[in-house]
């Protein structure tokens, strides 16, 4: 009894282990692939694409997916061998180790068992069904099949769209330093003995009475004329009235160039000989209006050459106004051309980037935009490399300028700079000419940016100067101390009390957006310090802000001092250009030494009736208790500018005017005059002809056809001018010496079997010169097919099969991919003979083969090629 209950014990433990150890062992996999589970599917996540496939199976409602193809397309550090895969899954703290014989994954050091019938190791990688798969990397999979596609979303981003994000905000960046991706042909325009000007004219007639006198007639003009002459850039601007009937001349000759080829071993970007602008000196020079003399230098064009400082001054014809935007915040504004220019002088460059945007409005409503891009670190001079600027001019009153200055880089960070300057200067009723030397040394230090300059002045005295400029977070702190020892120059004026030190302070920050919109904030302090131990004190505060289109911005100034009254000013400015209406209003005050408001002004545009922009303005001044109201009309035919405008003033003063400005154009090709509402003279333009190249020589010839109605893109940007019935684009207003890609827009084309010969072109436009472009176009044929998988005694259409067209000489032409359905089709194909073929790669990788390749013939007779089909085997 007692050894047949010993028995029975034992054969039940012996039951109740194999049961256990049943349920635990690894099943045995049944399924072995079949010729027709093979599917090839495309990779997408998002918007992305990949060109790689991966082979996927299919049985019953299973999809089998290949672990080590899958992770090296999606960039995931997982590595897969035999019979296991090892390494992480995004983040390095998402570990991951599989291994198929012992039917186990361990994932984040936590040991997991899975369905070892939805595991396989085949091909020489580790198939996963397609949910467990997504289980373990922490993404889902949509497969569908009938589009031969498996789309992929993810918790977190993938390593590679990181990668792009990355790279797009670098393109992003270089974009502003003209930094490209694709480089097109350049195209250089000499310089010609002659050419027919570009015009801008702009006359006015009015009638005007004072308060002091009777009414009286007047008259006014300006002309700014642009063009080629003696092989270099001629600029010419007049203006005169009904007093005086030439009242301003200026006229300038010389050349630029980006490539510094100019004047042979002096290597200059720029020369000109005329009315020229002198460059400013920190400490000595002041300069004024532009005199006649000459410069030239090396500097890159557009490039400040005073390190924390630039001034912003170019053509504004009457009737136009410019605004100023540093880093998205209103800093300035004219509304009256000086000689026709506009002139801000002086402007501070921040610490880190510094983004301008000039803003001009046209007397009809025109608006257009020019932007700069400068840094601290671009004032350094390259290691090794040598920069130079001279100015050589003649004041009004006959005095002799000179300016000169030298850069030489010493290190990545460190860069010299050396001045000269011979001006006159009026001291204590004496005029005498100074000479002042200035040697100074700059650099960077981590996250500070410091120069350090000394000036010496024969008939003075000297200075010193330290400078510092430095970024903590969001906030850029300046931090400047001179000293003086009897200094005298345009900057420092000579008078009773000399200045001995001067000390100054800035901040430049933003208040963070919260129920507000971010304002950015700026601080100053200057406190000078004289001889006698008297004190004087400058601060002034910008404030700024952007909201729903509306430029706000107010600036507010104080001084004081020993024995100085106070006086503290201010002014605020508000701008908006929304859905066509564009308001302006300005409010200047004090609140020192009295508390009163001093002047307000409002200007609205409220939009067109019928052709007529119409403008209303008010202006009181609250010191002389006199008001002015305006009113203008503004009519345009797009070949010219007709304006009315009427004004009157509260002690019966009135004014009315009638002007009327346009700008010439002269088209080369027709050698005739456009005509334009618009100012042209000191903008560059393309004569750009689009035609068909019916013999493919890629000139423009008897037996070729003008196209009609084809558009450009200028650095890829939108451009309304379309080519006329000669096909001909005469476009105006593209910013000068500036490297522009004059493109064909594509959209453009009518027939889709149309092909450019040039896609594009890069060239430098000039003011005063018209850019010949010629775009050839020529008929292509098409080509089309299905590759078929075959199997055993099946063949049906594979998708995401690459078909290659390959010309005589073996050079792959055009690559596509088939349809889910093995379609395919190869368009814009040139005239000729090519051979037709499928990847031999993407079979090798494939394990594939073709049985059949195609030669095919193009030509203008039969340019539609069908049914050149392929049919695929495995190895």
């Amino acid at each position: 009894m007692g050894l047949s209950i010993i028995i029975r014990v034992c054969l039940l433990y012996v039951f109740l282990h194999s049961l256990a150890y049943a349920q635990t062992a690894p099943v045995t996999n049944k399924w072995l692939p079949r010729d027709n589970d093979l599917r090839i599917l495309e990779v997408q996540v998002e918007s992305y694409r990949f060109d790689d496939v991966i082979l996927a199976y299919k049985y019953e409602d299973v999809v089998l997916l290949p672990l080590g193809a899958f992770s090296g397309i999606m960039g995931l550090a997982i590595n897969v061998s035999a019979n296991s895969a090892d390494g992480f899954v995004i983040r390095e703290e998402r570990t991951v180790f599989l291994d198929i014989a012992r039917n186990e994954i361990i994932r984040n050091g936590k040991k997991e068992a899975f369905d070892a019938s939805l595991v396989h190791h085949l091909a020489g990688d580790i198939y996963v069904e397609s949910n467990l798969l997504g289980q373990w990397l922490y993404m889902d999979f949509n497969i569908d099949l009938f589009a031969a596609v498996i789309k992929i979303t993810s918790e977190e981003k993938l390593p590679f769209l990181k990668k792009i994000e990355r790279e797009a905000r670098i393109k992003k960046a270089l974009s502003r330093l003209n930094v490209k991706d694709k480089y097109y042909p350049k195209h250089h325009e000499p310089h010609k003995m002659w050419s027919v000007p570009f015009l801008d004219q702009s006359i006015t007639l009015g009638r005007q009475k004072s308060s002091e006198s009777q009414a009286f007639n007047k008259f006014q003009y300006t002309t700014y004329a642009t063009a080629d002459l003696l092989k270099h850039e001629a600029a010419l601007y007049l203006s005169g009235d009904d007093q005086e009937e030439l009242d301003v001349f200026r006229m300038k000759l010389g050349r630029k160039d980006n490539d510094s080829n100019l004047l042979g071993f002096m290597k200059a970007t720029e020369y000109a000989a005329g009315n020229i602008t002198e460059t400013r000196v920190n400490f000595i020079n002041v300069p004024d209006e532009l005199e006649p003399g000459f410069s030239v230098g090396n500097y890159a064009l557009g490039r400040q050459i005073e390190y924390d400082r630039h001034r912003f001054i170019g053509a504004l014809l009457p009737g136009w106004e410019v605004e100023i935007y540093h880093n998205n915040s209103l800093i300035g504004y004219q509304s009256e051309p000086v000689d026709g220019m506009y002139d801000f002088q002086d402007v501070p460059l921040l610490f880190g980037n510094n983004h301008f945007r000039l803003v001009f409005y046209g007397p009809n409503g025109q608006v257009r935009e020019e932007e700069k891009y400068f840094q601290l670190n671009q004032s350094l001079t390259k290691k090794g490399q040598h920069n130079y600027h001279v100015t050589a001019s003649d004041d009004e009153d006959g005095g002799e300028r000179v300016t000169m200055q030298y850069d030489y880089g010493l290190s990545k960070n460190i860069s010299t700079t050396f001045n000269y300057v011979d001006i006159p200067l009026d001291s204590l009723g004496i005029r005498e000419q100074h000479q002042y030397m200035r040697a100074g040394l700059r650099g960077f230090w981590q996250s500070f940016f410091l120069d350090l300059s000394f000036y010496d002045d024969a008939k003075s005295g000297d200075a010193a100067e330290l400078s510092l400029n430095t970024r903590y977070g969001n906030t850029v702190f300046g931090l400047k101390e001179a000293l003086l020892n009897d200094f005298f120059s345009e900057e420092f004026i000579p008078s009773a009390t000399t200045i001995a030190r001067r000390s100054s302070f800035s901040i430049d920050t933003a208040i963070p957006a919260f129920f507000l919109p971010r304002m950015p904030i700026r601080f100053e302090l200057i406190r000078d310090e004289y001889d006698s131990g008297d004190e004087r004190f400058d601060f002034s505060n910008t404030i700024s802000a952007n909201v729903r289109g509306f430029a706000i911005s107010n600036q507010l100034q104080r001084i004081s001092g020993t024995n100085l009254p106070t006086f503290t000013t201010g002014s605020l400015q508000l701008s908006t250009n929304v859905e066509r209406i564009r308001l302006r209003s300005t409010l200047s005050y004090e609140l020192e030494p009295r508390d009163t408001l001093t002047n307000a002004s409002v200007s609205v545009d409220p939009g067109r009736i019928g052709d007529y922009q119409l403008s209303i303005g008010v202006n009181h001044s609250f010191d002389t208790d006199l008001t002015q109201y305006s009113v203008s009309a503004n009519k345009s035919s797009g070949k010219y500018n007709l304006s009315f405008g009427a004004r009157y003033s509260s002690n019966d003063e009135y004014s009315l005017d009638l002007r009327l400005s346009f700008g010439f154009g002269y088209e080369p090709r027709r050698q005739s005059w456009e005509s334009n509402a618009l100012s042209v003279a000191n903008q560059g333009s393309v004569s750009a002809r689009v035609f068909m190249d019916n013999d493919q020589d890629g000139i423009f010839g008897d037996n070729d056809e003008p196209l009609e109605n084809i558009g450009f893109r200028l650095n890829n940007g939108y451009n309304k001018s379309r080519t006329d019935e000669d096909g001909i684009s005469f476009i105006t207003g593209v910013q000068p010496y500036q490297p522009m890609d004059v493109i064909i827009a594509p959209e453009t084309l009518e027939d889709p079997l149309w092909n450019t010969a040039l896609d594009g072109v890069n060239i430098v436009p000039r003011p005063g010169n018209s850019i010949l472009l010629d775009f050839p176009v020529f008929m292509t044929g098409e080509i089309d097919g299905t590759v078929y998988l075959s199997k055993k005694d099946l063949s049906f259409g594979v998708g995401n099969v690459k078909v290659q067209l390959v010309d005589k000489y073996g050079r792959v032409i055009k690559t596509v991919e088939t349809a889910y359905d093995g379609f395919y089709v190869i368009s814009k194909i040139p005239f000729g003979q090519y051979h037709l073929r499928v990847s031999e790669s993407q079979l090798n990788k494939l394990k594939l083969k073709e049985v059949n390749d195609e030669v095919v013939n193009i030509n203008s007779d039969d340019p539609f090629q069908s049914g050149f089909d392929f049919t695929l085997h495995p190895k």
